[in-house]
């Protein structure tokens, strides 16, 4: 008799004859089973064909129609604007929709099970610790393999009255919370800005967040998304709008403290600038409007009601418990009401300006974006750019869109931008491959990484040639990077004896090595630019940029790959650039990359990023 497991990790004692389906492992030592199939790693092999099939499903979706109507047309909120755009099935955030991961793994392990001969299995065991997962899987295979016995270890238990009530409660305060707090920033917060900005010619969308805050006190705007951008704005004779959504921070904490220091810029900086708060413009108007469009959203929602058929591919595993959330978080729920006021902000902001030569925002394709390019076209200004301040990931969704998507003539088609500023060729190389029209990319420099060409060129320092230096890049995530310090410390005993470790932890996430004390390791604080010469080879985590810089260094990178997530890592597929799951392949591939490096010259593309520093594209932009 044997028997199929659906597991977290590798079991520890299972029959020779038993079937192994790992959901969070890409390795499986601890059973030694024959028949032993991995989740993550099969997702790993074959990623562009699962993307693909996602995003064709996630198109076709749009156009499902209940009572005789398409979900797009459901959702039409203008004339020529759909709410649809704007949902977290559309963004694929995998920081907001926590489960579209878990998705991506049931459509493997669909493709697996449906491929395997059932004619040597008597039982399937599914014992995963999320016990929706384990529902939602038995009951899938309850009903596509009716011969086979079926079980949960981990059983899922509805809601109770008491959850059902708190849960409503919960959604009604932060519905009213938002709702209040929106009330109050439109009677305590005015622009600040005396300037005219009505005749300002180019206008900026960003964010009030990574600034240099000690310049901004001397009214002076200083941000690293924009950096080296400002001397070139002041060559030409624009007027210059920037608006700035408001993020949070230690020195900038709220709404007030932040326009304060808006109002001190206003004072001080150039003539040609005028800088706002975009909570700023959220007048009497645009709030009630911003509730009537929630209140008709909402029901609009609750008419359409559940629509678990339509959430399977070809059949399959229905994965409708997973999103079910982002669905009522689009339509009905805080992100509904959050969205609301973004369109009607960028409706009211975009039409009470002059007609704008050029508008620039940042683009992560975040619900926001939709809203503001729908509003800047329907006020009739000029070219819109998206541009993309951050690396290129295959594992980032939010880049992705089915190429239907940018040729849909419709009134409700997707709101893009007349041009997207890709800032190396890797970002070229994927919007093209995904079906972007190639005439809308626009290559620009990478404004906040124009540091990197000096890494370049860099020189290693002396060092004894008998030792090498690892240098450990921790994660902005606690989480992520445990895991990290986690796998180097079971390393640790196998790493060759002449590897001595240095740890270069992120800002906010700071590492304390009394944790892992079979660890022998240094702490350094210097910046990271400073240390490119300071080590040999690199070990980052799958999420961080830091990575970047030892690979323009020219240095070995491993990196660890998390098999619970995208695999998010700029450097995918890039020729020095290893990914690591387990401690024996660190060690393995540490004592590789330090045999190597005498003779390391891997191929590099130059123009991974756009490095030039005279900005010849951005010269051209504004002069256009």
């Amino acid at each position: 008799m044997s028997i199929l497991w659906i597991t977290d990790h590798a079991l520890s004692k299972a029959e020779p004859g038993d079937y192994e389906v790992l959901w969070s492992s890409f390795t499986s030592s601890a059973s030694g089973l024959v028949h032993t199939f991995s989740v993550p790693k099969e997702l790993d092999n074959d990623f562009e064909s699962y993307r693909s099939s996602y995003l064709q499903w996630l198109s076709q979706l749009k156009h499902q129609t209940i009572d005789g109507v398409a979900l797009l047309e459901h959702f039409k909120i203008r004339e020529s604007f759909s709410m649809w755009w704007m949902s977290l099935l559309v963004e694929k955030s995998q920081w907001k929709s926590r489960h579209l991961y878990d998705v991506f793994r049931l459509l493997a392990l669909q493709k697996y099970l449906q491929n395997l001969d059932r004619s040597n299995i008597d039982e399937i065991i599914v014992n995963l610790k999320d016990a929706e997962l384990n529902l939602i899987i038995t009951s899938w295979l309850k009903g596509a393999w009716k011969e086979l016995l079926v079980t949960t270890v981990n059983e899922a238990r509805p809601d109770g009255v008491a959850k059902k009530i708190w849960k409503k409660l919960s959604e009604a305060s932060k519905f009213f919370f938002i709702v209040l707090y929106k009330l109050y920033l439109s009677l305590r917060l005015s622009s600040g800005c005396k300037k005219s900005s009505s005749s300002s010619q180019v206008t900026f969308f960003s964010y009030f967040f990574n600034l240099d805050k000690n310049k901004l006190e001397d009214g002076i705007f200083d941000s690293r998304y924009w950096q080296p951008l400002h001397q070139l704005l002041d060559q030409f004779d624009y007027q210059y709008n920037w608006f700035h959504i408001f993020f949070r921070d230690s020195r900038l904490p709220r709404h007030a403290a932040a326009q304060k220091s808006l109002e001190i810029l206003n004072q001080k900086t150039k003539v040609n600038e005028c800088h706002q708060l975009l909570e700023t413009q959220l007048s009497a108007h645009v709030f009630f409007r911003s509730l009537k469009d929630f209140f008709r959203l909402r029901k609009i929602s609750k008419q359409i009601g559940e629509i678990e058929h339509l959430f399977s591919i070809e059949q399959g595993i229905n994965f409708w418990r997973l999103q079910k959330l982002d669905w009522h978080e689009s339509f009905e729920w805080k992100t509904a009401l959050e969205n609301c006021f973004f369109l009607n902000t960028f409706e009211s902001i975009c039409a009470g300006l002059e007609k704008q030569h050029t508008g620039l925002y940042l683009m992560e394709n975040q619900a926001w974006e939709r809203a503001l390019i729908y509003a800047w076209k329907q006020s009739g200004h000029g070219q819109i750019l998206g541009i993309q301040h951050a690396s290129a990931a295959d594992g980032d969704l939010r880049n992705f869109q089915h190429s239907d998507e940018y040729y849909y003539d419709d009134e409700l088609k997707l709101p893009i931008p007349d041009y997207i500023g890709v800032n190396g060729n890797a970002s070229y190389k994927q919007f093209h491959d995904s079906g972007f029209p190639e005439q809308k990319l626009m290559k620009l420099e990478a404004l906040r990484y124009l540091y990197l060409k000096k890494l370049i060129k860099t020189k290693p320092l002396s060092r004894d040639s008998c030792r090498y230096r690892l240098l450990v890049l921790g994660d902005y995530i606690a989480s992520v990077t445990e895991d990290q310090m986690d796998l180097l410390a079971k390393s640790f005993d196998s790493l060759p004896e002449n590897v001595d470790i240095f740890i270069k932890s992120h800002p906010a996430c700071p590492i304390d090595l009394k944790k892992w004390p079979s660890v022998t390791a240094s702490i350094l604080d210097m910046p990271l630019s400073e240390l490119s010469g300071s080590y040999d080879v690199a070990f980052a985590s799958n999420m961080t940029t830091a990575s970047l810089d030892a690979f323009f260094a020219r240095k070995p990178v491993i990196i660890m790959r998390d098999p619970d997530t995208f695999n998010m890592s700029p450097l995918k597929d890039n020729p020095g650039v290893n990914f690591v799951v387990s401690p024996e392949e660190l060690a393995e591939q540490v004592k590789y990359s330090c045999m190597a490096i005498s003779d390391w010259s891997p191929d590099f593309d130059e123009h991974f990023f756009y490095l030039d520093e005279d900005l010849p594209g951005y010269h051209l932009l504004l002069q256009s």
